[in-house]
C-alpha cells in the first residue's frame, strides 16, 4: 500500500522543481550570451550604368531653303517658267517680270530719238553745203591767182597792166577772205554734226538700258525642288516660289538647362514617331543664340509664378533620308555614369561606395558632381562595376558579404 505524501513533502518538492527550472533557464541564457550566433550580412548589388540619354524633339526640313517674293520695283510677274514640284538647277529661270512704267519711258525716249535723228540729218546737210561752198571759193581763188599771173605776160601798156594787176590782187584778197570765212563755217557745221551724233548715241544707249529694264528674269539661287504659290504673284507677303534643297537635316530644340549637353560632332539616335525605326545621325551645328522665348510653368512653383526659358536650335544630319516635315525624337547620349545617393556614404565631405569583389565589399572613393538629385561620376568607377546598394554605416572596408538574389 502506497504511503501518501504529506503536505509538507509536496511543498518541498514544488520548491525544488522551481529552483531546478530556474537554474536550467539561467544556464541556457548564460550559454547563449557567451556563445552568440554570428549572422553574415547580406546586400543587394547594383551595376553602375550610364545616365539615360537626353530626349529632344526635332522636325525634318531642307538643308537650304530659298524664298522668292514679288519685287514690285521690277514690275508685275508676267510668267512663271517652272512647274510646281519641278526639279531645277541653280540659275534656271523661275519668273519673268514686265514693267509697264519703264515701257512707257522707253516709248517717250524713242520719240525724242526721232528728233535727234532729224537733227543729225540736218547737220549733215549743212556740213555738205558748207563744204561745197568752200570748194567753190577755193576754185574762185585759184582762178583769181591765175588771172593775176596772166596779166604779167600781157603785152600792154605798163600803166594799164599795173591797173589790171591791182584789180586782180583785189579779187584774190576778196576770194581769200571769203574762203577763210567759209572754212570757219565748215568747222562749225562739223561741230554741230558731232554734237548731234553724241546726243543721238547717248539717247540710243539710254533707250537700250531702259528696254533692258522692261523685262527682267529671276533665276534660282540654289539647286532643288521648286514649289509655286500663285497667290505670291500679286501678294508680296507670300513667296510665289519656294525652293528646297534635296539634302535634308533635322532641326532640333533644346532648352538652356540642357544646352551644354549638345555638342557638334555628337552621334545621336533619331527615332521616327510615325514608325518603329531608328536612324543614326550627327549633330552638325548648334545655334549660339536663342531662337525664341517660351514660358514654362514649373510643377513645384505656384501657378502664378512663371519661369522664362530660352530655347536653342541645333541641326542633325541623318545617315538615311527622311521625308520632309516628319517629327522625330532625338536621343542624345550623355555618356555620364549615374549614381544614386542612397548607394553612397559620405565621410568628411568625401563620397564613397562599396565595390563588390571576390565576395567582399571594397570601399572606393569617388569624385562626383551633383545634378538633379543624383551623382554624376567623374572618377573612381567604370561602367558595369557592381556596387553595394544601401551600404549603411555598419559595412566595413574588406568585409565579406552575402549577395541577395
Amino acid at each position: 500500500m502506497t504511503k501518501k505524501m504529506t503536505k509538507r513533502q509536496q511543498i518541498y518538492l514544488s520548491i525544488m522543481g522551481g529552483v531546478i527550472s530556474f537554474l536550467l533557464i539561467g544556464g541556457a541564457v548564460i550559454y547563449k550570451l557567451s556563445n552568440p550566433i554570428v549572422e553574415e550580412d547580406s546586400y543587394k548589388l547594383v551595376k553602375v550604368k550610364k545616365s539615360e540619354p537626353l530626349v529632344l524633339k526635332g522636325i525634318v526640313q531642307p538643308k537650304n531653303t530659298s524664298y522668292l517674293n514679288l519685287d514690285q520695283t521690277l514690275g508685275k510677274i508676267s510668267a512663271i517658267s517652272v512647274k510646281n514640284g519641278q526639279e531645277i538647277n541653280e540659275n534656271d529661270v523661275i519668273a519673268t517680270y514686265q514693267n509697264t512704267t519703264i515701257e512707257d519711258q522707253a516709248e517717250e525716249q524713242t520719240q525724242s530719238l526721232e528728233k535727234l535723228n532729224l537733227a543729225v540729218t540736218n547737220a549733215q546737210i549743212n556740213l555738205e553745203n558748207a563744204t561745197q561752198k568752200q570748194q567753190e571759193l577755193e576754185t574762185r581763188l585759184t582762178a583769181a591767182k591765175n588771172e593775176h599771173a596772166a596779166i604779167t605776160n600781157k603785152k600792154i601798156d605798163e600803166e594799164m597792166k599795173k591797173a589790171e594787176k591791182a584789180e586782180a590782187e583785189n579779187k584774190i584778197e576778196a576770194a581769200q577772205q571769203a574762203l577763210d570765212a567759209q572754212k570757219d563755217a565748215v568747222s562749225q557745221a562739223k561741230q554741230v554734226l558731232d554734237e548731234a551724233n553724241v546726243d543721238l548715241s547717248s539717247v540710243n544707249n539710254t533707250i537700250e538700258q531702259t528696254k533692258k529694264k522692261i523685262t527682267n528674269t529671276v533665276t534660282a539661287p540654289i539647286k532643288g525642288i521648286v514649289y509655286i504659290n500663285d497667290k505670291g504673284k500679286t501678294d508680296a507677303a507670300v513667296p510665289y516660289a519656294t525652293i528646297v534643297s534635296p539634302d535634308k537635316v533635322i532641326k532640333g530644340t533644346v532648352t538652356e538647362y540642357d544646352y551644354n549637353k549638345v555638342k557638334v560632332g555628337q552621334v545621336v539616335n533619331i527615332n521616327l514617331l510615325n514608325e518603329e525605326k531608328s536612324i543614326e545621325g550627327t549633330i552638325t551645328d548648334v545655334n549660339a543664340l536663342p531662337e525664341d522665348m517660351e514660358v514654362s510653368t514649373q510643377t513645384n512653383i505656384s501657378s502664378d509664378k512663371n519661369n522664362t526659358v530660352s530655347t536653342f536650335t541645333f541641326m542633325v544630319s541623318p545617315k538615311e533620308p527622311i521625308h520632309y516635315g516628319y517629327n522625330v525624337q532625338i536621343n542624345v547620349p550623355t555618356n555620364h555614369l549615374e549614381l544614386a545617393k542612397k548607394n553612397t556614404i559620405k565621410e568628411n565631405n568625401e563620397v564613397f561606395v562599396f565595390i563588390y569583389r571576390d565576395r567582399k565589399a571594397i570601399k572606393q572613393k569617388v569624385e562626383v558632381k551633383e545634378e538633379n538629385g543624383k551623382y554624376l561620376v567623374k572618377t573612381g568607377l567604370k561602367e558595369n562595376d557592381s556596387i553595394i546598394e544601401n551600404p549603411g554605416v555598419r559595412l566595413k572596408d574588406g568585409q565579406e558579404v552575402t549577395v541577395k538574389q
